[in-house]
């Protein structure tokens, strides 16, 4: 830049030799050229002492900064092996947490085990204290509290109807009259009650007297007599009816012929049999309503020097209810027609002959259907317990159908015509054997809402309401329980083990609790299913004596005989007398009505022979 300067200045000054004038002008601004040359030279020399600055500045920088990255790197190399190390450790700790894992899994396994054991344990348990219960308990399930405890009423509640803090509450009632307590109270008394007496003996069996004589001295003279009454049985009394028919003969006409005259047999419902019908009726009184088996009734006969063959009662037997066979059609034809049904089942076993040998026993079924209010019941036989069977029994009924909750039921319950009914003794069943279980929750249910529910019940019936004060009773009454039940086991259900047997009670109810209610629609209907269930127990009675039937075939004529001895029970007959009667007269009698001879529309009109011989 200088030189360029100086060289301007030379050719400026040659330039200015020819203008004298003008040197100075030119001289004057090339010093302040110069000046300002200086200046920005000055500046320059500043500006490059900056940048060495900066240089030395920005190398100290460079060099703190290679310090640092040379501490980093060491650092990073630190932070690798250390980084190593725990990757070392964490490999490590990632077996030791596996191993751990393993054992807490094993120890969780062990754990759900020994609940499940546990859990199978109680279960056991309660299965134990159950069967103790049926063999050396008492088998009512009726509740009962002592005197003393009813005295003290709040210590009584406490028991009756207290649950947990933590239940307390799970089932509000908006009217507590709707819920009476039922307290049955068993009192002892102090003193014995006094003896009532012996019972005079009845008056219409016959005298024997039997006199005893003594020496009398003379001049004794008799008062009076005593008379001691003892009751004698005389075992089995057997004589020969002889029906003797005088043959006459006339002549016919006046050609010399003669025609014989001899009077009609007397009526036998089996021809050519040998035994009497008071024979034939006492074959099915022992066996059907005494369960005696028939090798015992043979036995007793060889008592009495009678040898009659086994297959000989049998056959008399099997004959005679084959006679009686058209009184169960026209019984179970009215049952249908009644619209109003209960039913049951239970296992029959027979021998059946077509199985394969060391098999030869089949469980059949016995199938009882009832009506509470024409107190009649009506027993068949089938070889099976599918839906087949049910609609075949039931084929064409409509109306009301009560039974327990074996789902065979339930596809015909939904038939068209047909109200279903479950019966709320085997609801409340099932808390009675949960007790054992969880005994606060079921006691809370069979005193707040079953208790009160069986008790309005027994007020009706004492009270001897018409059907519609009944259905009006449980309307305004047995409703609003049942209703609070259903929200008390929703709300109590879901805080008990499924499983446990007061979870299957809960479970059960809330699954019928539809059909459960039904009972209330109808002053009719009957709260349980019991009626038909206790038509059964004889049934299972002499199942246990004479252990099976023969053959399918019996197992229809047991249903039979079992259909009309029922009824008559109910009916309030003496099934001896009325089988008398029948038998008697079913053969004269007019087929279009046998209705007349069936046990509810029954009227004797005949006394039959051991009637007369007791008499005699």
């Amino acid at each position: 830049m200088i030189c360029f300067l100086l060289f301007a200045y030379v050719n400026m000054k040659r330039s200015s030799s020819h203008k004298a004038t003008d040197c100075q002008l030119q001289l004057s601004a090339a010093l302040q050229m110069i000046a300002m040359l200086e200046q920005s030279v000055m500046s320059l020399q500043q500006a490059n002492q900056n940048l060495v600055e900066s240089h030395i500045q920005k190398d100290i920088i460079i060099t703190d900064r290679d310090q640092t990255i040379t501490t980093l790197l060491t650092k990073q190399k630190l932070d690798a092996q250390t980084i190593v190390s725990l990757e070392e450790k964490n490999q490590q700790h990632i077996l030791l947490i596996g191993k751990l894992n393993n054992v807490v899994s094993e120890q969780l396994n062990r754990l759900q085990k020994n609940k499940g054991d546990l859990f199978d344990y109680k279960m056991l348990r309660y299965q134990w204290m159950q069967l103790r219960k049926m063999i050396y308990g008492r088998r009512s399930e009726k509740r009962f509290i002592t005197a003393a405890d009813a005295e003290n009423k709040d210590s009584v509640q406490g028991w009756l109807f207290d649950l947990p803090a933590d239940h307390e509450g799970s089932v509000q009632l908006k009217d507590a009259k709707k819920i009476k307590e039922r307290m049955v109270v068993v009192a002892k008394n102090a003193d014995p009650l006094p003896h009532p007496g012996r019972h005079a003996l009845p008056d219409h069996l016959m005298r024997c007297v039997i006199r005893v004589d003594q020496d009398v001295p003379a001049g004794a003279v008799k008062v009076g007599t005593e008379r001691t009454e003892r009751l004698a049985v005389q075992m089995m009394k057997l004589y020969v009816n002889v029906e003797e028919r005088d043959i006459y003969i006339i002549k016919a006409d006046e050609r010399g012929k003669y025609k014989q005259l001899i009077a009609p047999p007397a009526s036998h419902p089996i021809p050519k049999c040998k035994a009497d019908i008071t024979l034939l009726v006492m074959l099915l009184i022992e066996k059907f309503i005494y369960h005696m088996p028939l090798y015992r009734i043979q036995q007793r006969f060889k008592q009495y020097s009678i040898d009659l063959k086994y297959n000989t009662l049998s056959n008399w037997i099997n004959a005679t209810i084959d006679v009686l066979r058209p009184l169960w059609e026209l019984l179970w034809e009215d049952l249908m027609k009644s619209r109003y049904v209960h039913m049951d089942e239970t296992r029959f076993r027979v021998l059946d002959t077509t199985r394969a040998k060391g098999k030869g026993s089949h469980n059949g079924y016995l199938w009882v259907g009832g009506n509470p209010v024409l107190k009649i019941v009506c027993f068949t036989y089938k070889k099976g317990r599918g839906k087949g069977e049910i609609k075949d029994i039931l084929s064409g009924f409509t109306g009301y159908l009560h039974t327990d909750a074996y789902s065979g039921y339930d596809e015909y319950g939904k038939q068209p015509g047909v109200i279903h009914l479950h019966c709320l003794d085997h609801s409340r069943r099932y808390f009675v054997e949960s007790l054992n279980n969880d005994e606060q929750r079921s006691n809370y249910a069979l005193d707040h809402f079953y208790a009160p529910l069986y008790q309005i019940e027994r007020e009706c019936k004492e009270q001897e309401l018409s059907y519609d004060e009944i259905t009006e009773a449980r309307q305004q009454r047995a409703v609003p329980i049942l209703n609070a039940l259903r929200e008390w086991i929703t709300t109590e259900i879901n805080e008990v083990i499924e499983g446990t047997p007061i979870y299957t009670a809960m479970a059960y109810t809330l699954k019928r609790m539809k059909q459960l209610m039904e009972y209330c629609n109808d002053g009719m209907l009957s709260i349980s299913n019991m009626f038909v269930e206790q038509s059964i127990r004889p049934t299972k009675i002499g199942l246990k004596n004479y252990l099976f039937a023969g053959s399918h075939e019996h197992g229809e004529r047991a249903a039979i005989i079992y259909s009309l001895i029922q009824t008559c029970k109910l009916q309030g007959i003496d099934p001896d007398a009325y089988l008398h009667d029948v038998l008697l007269r079913i053969n004269d009698h007019k087929q279009n009505k046998l209705w007349e001879l069936l046990p509810q529309n029954w009227k004797p009109q005949t006394r039959n022979n051991y009637a007369k011989t007791q008499s005699a």
